[in-house]
């Protein structure tokens, strides 16, 4: 395992940015007028996971009302760094953002407001999602194709490793929750629920077929099942299971209006829905009424955020792996809003500030 630290980095960069901010300020009588502004303050950042096996993976901006789009970020603002190999997913924590790179085995660390690089992690194992609990950051990892997965602890400050625990097949996109870490083994039946203090695993839930998300939604916990797809010989339909404080299932509602697999699920800032894409149309769960819909019919989505600010859709466009695809940014009602061309398979996205 290495591990380029950039703590000291970060704390320089940020110490920096206060002193710029005070000296702005200082005998001026309109500060704002004279505010320090970071190249990527406002707007949202495009995670384009990029060709498998290209290391054409990149980040790319796009500001809030602005025209165009600025791409390969990395590369720009890093003399030629190469971002990597199938960026897997994204996660921002105050000034950071976290690139998990799956091919490439490894999270780059850049800052989020100016994607200067600040050290990453490597020598990790098909490393997949990355979210922050009450102890920590925690990291799902495949580890291989055909055994079982493990998820990760990861110091926040120092980027050291602090423990691992095995999971199912082929882990995916990982709940923190009130102490708990809730795990969906996407080539199973089943989550892993682990607790944060100690870190362990607590049980495993039998759930539906191919778990691909665990959200907190109105209170409770949900699961998005992906059923089996066609190539397994046995297609089964997708679902949502809706989980008491005991592990037990209350709820389930079956995705049978559809002859395909849902995938990729965000909740909305109010915890009340939940996104997700289903035969290239992104649906909802509604938590509260326990009903599922269609909000974007024909949308060719691939990858799905939500805006933290007013709950927007941000919809990256499927494509052909080879060229550019588009990012699609549509109301929570549905309604689209604007349209415009980002990298290869734009499927993680985030918001600055």
């Amino acid at each position: 395992m290495q591990i380029t630290s950039y703590l000291a980095q970060s704390t320089l960069a940020a110490s920096a940015l206060i002193f710029l901010a005070l000296f702005s300020g200082s005998g001026c009588t309109d500060p704002e007028q004279n505010q320090v502004k970071l190249p990527y303050e406002e707007g949202y950042i495009i995670g384009n996971e990029g060709a498998f096996g290209n290391s054409n993976a990149s980040i790319g901006f796009h500001f809030f009302g602005g025209v165009g789009y600025n791409s390969d970020l990395v590369a720009v603002e890093n003399q030629g760094l190469i971002t990597g190999d199938v960026l897997q997913s994204m996660y921002t924590s105050d000034s950071l953002l976290w690139l998990v790179l799956n091919n490439s085995n490894r999270i780059l660390i850049l800052n989020r407001f100016s994607m200067k690089y600040l050290g990453d992690i490597q020598s990790l194992q098909l490393p997949r999602y990355l979210v922050k609990g009450q102890n920590g950051l925690y990291l799902s990892e495949w580890v291989n194709f055909s055994g079982n997965g493990q998820v990760r602890k990861i110091n926040p400050t120092s980027g050291q490793f602090e423990g691992s625990v095995e999971v199912g097949a082929l882990p995916e996109f990982l709940l923190a929750h009130q102490g708990k870490l809730y795990v969906p083994n996407s080539f199973s039946n089943t989550i892993s629920v682990l607790t944060e203090q100690p870190f362990d695993k607590q049980t495993d839930i039998v759930v539906g077929d191919y778990p691909q998300a665990c959200l907190a939604l109105n209170g409770s916990i949900w699961v998005m099942n992906g059923g089996k797809p066609d190539w397994t010989g046995s297609f089964t339909y997708g679902s949502w299971m809706k989980l008491n404080s005991q592990g037990t299932i209350t709820t389930e509602i079956t995705l049978d209006q559809a002859q395909a697999n849902p995938t990729r699920a965000v909740s909305s800032p109010d915890g009340r829905y939940g996104y997700f894409i289903l035969d290239g149309d992104v649906w909802f769960l509604d938590a509260q009424l326990e009903t599922v819909g269609v909000l974007i019919s024909g949308a060719n989505a691939y990858g799905i955020g939500v805006d933290p600010r007013n709950g927007d859709l941000i919809v990256g466009e499927a494509g052909d792996f080879a060229n550019a695809s588009e990012v699609a940014i549509y109301s929570n009602q549905g309604e689209f809003q604007n349209r415009f061309t980002a990298g290869i398979a734009p499927s993680s996205f985030a918001v600055n500030p």
